[in-house]
Formats: structure tokens, C-alpha cells, sequence
């Protein structure tokens, strides 16, 4: 069994109206060794109105050092866009020595594509598993968390800074030698191709990857719709040079003298007038069908994005669900532990209940075996 203790960072008495929201979450792991799950989460606390919980991997999320990281418990279903800042410390303690506790602290601001933030190498597991370190006594390991969640002021103001200290690419000379705080999901950087996701994790896959399709439908049609509408608009030198064709003509046909009738050189004005109109004509038709074009692509990127869209919202659904599968399989996992505990005793027992009746066997055997020998010796005497 788990036991998880939630106790503000400060009486309430004591605290100021200016002072930020913040508790200190203590989460006792019992049958640590016993734990099958790759992810373990604790139970969900509340700070400053937000549900948060911790996150580990037992055996380490692809490094040989437990894991530990701040989640938002309830991402998931969370509105598009949301977006929280919290400082916090996480800390394993050591149950035999105060000094050998570990405690590690970092700042992060929430998102969807960052719900968790944390440390992928905070112990090594040599250590955790040393008698002498005490992190592990009883098959228990206790887990703190406490955490901070600024005002919505001091969130915006400290939101650009992002990570704080422990994600920087130079860390100070304090911070050398630290775990460096990271998410625990390892996102995919490039999208991947539809041969390779059958070999891909569900763990590994993560809507961070959809959200980039979508951001990939607008980059890449916006540089061809582009060239299309350059290509078709009419410049301003053309149209004001048929302007000036438009004006000669009609200044041409002014000129006309209805007696003389039209000169050979006002008939070409008047031909070559005709032949800009047609030009003019046809580069209208061609803008019109351009723009036709780009309705239609405009139309079919609005589809996709909302197909997209609600991929990424299928996906976070089927996620979560499978969480609860885990979580479900973890249960049943506990019930089976406890079901084989239970059958093993019983057969402790059957086993010594069938030695004791094998004892009683020989006994009675013996018991029968020296009341034949008395009978006979009884007939023997009397004869």
C-alpha cells in the first residue's frame, strides 16, 4: 500500500495574502521492488487551485537512475492553449540518515507539449538500492514534493524565463555536477513516416508530433499560395500601361474626322487597342481562376487542419485511456500478488497438515503393529 501525506508549505495563520500558494506532498511507495510498471504515479494533490501528482519510473526511464518528475495531473482534459508556471523541489528521503537525503529543485512553465518537468537521473539505482544510503528500508521509498504556485503576475513575468536555472545550457558553477531538469516523455523532434510508427511505443509517440503536422499544413501551402497569387496579379506597370493603350484609342477614335473617315495608322491604334484589351481580358481570366485555385486550397487546409485537430484530441483521449488500462493492470497485478501470497500459505499449510497426518499414519501404524505382537504373545501364552 501507498500512504501519501499533503500538509501546507506554512499555517494558513501565518501566511500573508501576498504570499503564493504552496504544499508539501510526502508519498510513501510501499513493495518498491515489487512495482511492474514502467511509469508510477502518486495520488493527486492540489496546489493553487491545480491538480498536480509525481511521476516515477521505478527502474529508470532509460537511464540506470530513478526518475522523478512534477506532473499535471489532469492535462488531459484541460483546454486548448492552457498554460501554468510552478516553482518546486523534489526529494527522496533517506530513512536512516538526514544527510544522505537528495532534494532538487527547478521551475518550469506547464504546457501540452511539457505536462511533466523533473529529472531523469535524480539517484542512481546503486545507490537507491544501498542498505547504507537508506532510501529503500522495508521495501519503502518516500518521495516529496513541494511546490509553488506564484500569482498569475508573478507567473506572466517569470513565464519568460521558462525553466529557470537547472535548464540552462551553461549552468552555473553550483548547478555543475546536478541532475539537469527535463520532461519525462522523450519527444519525437521530426515527424515520423507512416512505415515507421508500428515500430514506434505508444509511450514514445505524443501529441507533440500531431501538433506539428498541423502546424505543417499552414507552412507548407502558405509558400505556394504565395507564388500562385504573385504569379497571376497583374502588376501596377501593366495595368497602367493598358490604362495608357485604353486612352491613346480613345483619343484616336476622338480624332476622327467623319468626313475623311479613319487613316490607315488610326485603324493599327485602333487594332493594336483591341489587342491590349484582349491581353487584358485573358490575364483577368487567369486571375479569376487563380484565386478560384486558392479558395479551393484554402478550403481543403481548413478540412485537414480540423481533421488534425480532432486526431490530436483522439489521440489525448486514447492516451489517457490507456493510462487507465495501466493503471486498471496494475490493480489486477496487486490483487494477483496478494491472491499468490494467500495461495502459498495455504499450501504452507497443506503441507504441514498432510506431514502431521503422515506422523499420525506412522503412529498408528506402530500403535498397530505392537497390538498384534501383544495378541500373539497372548495366544502363544495360552496354549
Amino acid at each position: 500500500m501507498e500512504a501519501a501525506q499533503v500538509e501546507p508549505a506554512s499555517s494558513v495563520e501565518n501566511q500573508t495574502v501576498e504570499e503564493p500558494p504552496s504544499m508539501k506532498f510526502t508519498w510513501t511507495i510501499d513493495n518498491f521492488t515489487r512495482l511492474n510498471t514502467k511509469k508510477h504515479y502518486s495520488d493527486v494533490f492540489v496546489v493553487g487551485g491545480y491538480k498536480w501528482r509525481i511521476l516515477i519510473f521505478p527502474k529508470g526511464n532509460d537511464v540506470d537512475h530513478l526518475s522523478v518528475y512534477l506532473d499535471v495531473a489532469d492535462s488531459p482534459t484541460l483546454p486548448h492553449g492552457w498554460s501554468r508556471y510552478a516553482q518546486f523541489s523534489l526529494s527522496i528521503a533517506s530513512q536512516i540518515h538526514k544527510k544522505y537525503s537528495i532534494r532538487n529543485d527547478t521551475q518550469h512553465q506547464f504546457n501540452a507539449q511539457e505536462n511533466d518537468w523533473g529529472f531523469t537521473s535524480f539517484v542512481p539505482l546503486g545507490d537507491l538500492y544501498d542498505p547504507s544510503r537508506g532510501f529503500l528500508v522495508n521495501d519503502t521509498v518516500i518521495i516529496k514534493a513541494n511546490v509553488i504556485v506564484p500569482m498569475a503576475n508573478t507567473a506572466a513575468a517569470s513565464s519568460q524565463e521558462l525553466t529557470g536555472s537547472t535548464t540552462q545550457l551553461n549552468p552555473t558553477p553550483e548547478l555543475i555536477g546536478k541532475p539537469i531538469a527535463t520532461p519525462a516523455t522523450a519527444r519525437i523532434s521530426s515527424i515520423p513516416e507512416v512505415e515507421d510508427i508500428d515500430a514506434i511505443s505508444v509511450d514514445e509517440l505524443d501529441v507533440f508530433s500531431l501538433q506539428n503536422l498541423c502546424s505543417g499544413i499552414s507552412s507548407s501551402l502558405t509558400p505556394s499560395v504565395l507564388s500562385l497569387q504573385s504569379s497571376f496579379s497583374p502588376s501596377e506597370e501593366e495595368i497602367e500601361l493598358a490604362l495608357k493603350q485604353i486612352m491613346k484609342g480613345l483619343q484616336t477614335l476622338s480624332d476622327i474626322d467623319e468626313l475623311s473617315g479613319i487613316t490607315t495608322h488610326q485603324k493599327a491604334d485602333i487594332l493594336s487597342l483591341a489587342e491590349k484589351f484582349e491581353t487584358l481580358s485573358s490575364h483577368v481570366n487567369r486571375v479569376i481562376k487563380a484565386k478560384d485555385d486558392l479558395a479551393r486550397k484554402e478550403m481543403l487546409k481548413s478540412t485537414l487542419d480540423q481533421n488534425l485537430r480532432s486526431s490530436v484530441a483522439d489521440f489525448t483521449v486514447k492516451k489517457a485511456e490507456i493510462g487507465q488500462v495501466e493503471q486498471e493492470i496494475q490493480e489486477l497485478k496487486d490483487k494477483l500478488y496478494v491472491a499468490e501470497n494467500k495461495k502459498a500459505t495455504l499450501a504452507t499449510e497443506t503441507k504441514e497438515i498432510y506431514k502431521g497426518s503422515l506422523l499420525k499414519k506412522k503412529e498408528l501404524d506402530g500403535l498397530n503393529m505392537e497390538l498384534t505382537n501383544y495378541i500373539e504373545n497372548i495366544r502363544l501364552r495360552n496354549k
